[in-house]
């Protein structure tokens, strides 16, 4: 593997490595590209860990600044993987990149998210929703977040209920009502046609 040129020349040798988190839906589809035997010095694949429920940690030995700063970076990084990473990694968030002093406990996919999330980011791996951009609109919306940090994932949460709820009340439904299915139709539609 060789290094990825960071667009950044001023990042600091002492900044913290990225470390990505993968979940695919058949781990055989991603050891071919991993080194996972810490005995083998001359193994070509990426350093990479199990984890107890079948995904891993990939290391990427880039600075994780420079993955932060421009997520261009990290697309650049995942090219290695081609056409293969739709197979490789299971999540519609994308691919969650943290930095590697942050050496999280959990040994499931679920629980690392959980114990890194405030520090990492997330970078889209399908065109879907961009969590940097989400991240940004939403500080700028809730007012930063206060003390210069940002909105978190549970920030972002609260802002997307208070806008489901008003559009609840917009649309005269009860914004409580949830997705319950209580077998009637929505206002304003059409009972299903019966055969």
């Amino acid at each position: 593997m060789t290094a990825i040129e960071s667009p950044q020349q001023d990042l600091s040798d002492d900044s913290p490595d990225a470390v990505t988190l993968f979940r695919p839906a058949r781990p055989e589809a991603l050891t071919p590209f991993l080194d996972l035997d810490e005995e083998n010095e001359e193994s070509k694949g990426i350093y990479a860990e199990a984890l107890d429920d079948g995904s891993f940690l990939l290391f990427t030995f880039q600075p994780f600044e420079a993955f932060a700063e421009d997520p261009a970076v990290a697309h650049a990084w995942l090219a290695q993987f081609g056409e293969a990473l739709g197979e490789i990694h299971e999540d519609p968030r994308g691919l969650l990149f943290f930095p590697d002093d942050l050496d999280p406990e959990s040994t499931t996919y679920e629980g690392v998210i959980e114990e890194v999330a405030d520090d990492a980011l997330w970078i889209p791996t399908d065109g879907g929703i961009d969590m940097n951009a989400l991240h940004a609109l939403a500080s700028q919306l809730l007012g930063d977040g206060g003390a210069g940090g940002g909105a978190t994932s549970f920030d972002i949460g609260r802002m997307l209920e208070g806008v489901h709820g008003h559009l609840a009340e917009a649309l005269g439904m009860d914004p409580s009502a949830g997705d319950k299915d209580d077998g009637d139709p929505p206002p304003g539609s059409k009972p299903p046609a019966k055969g």
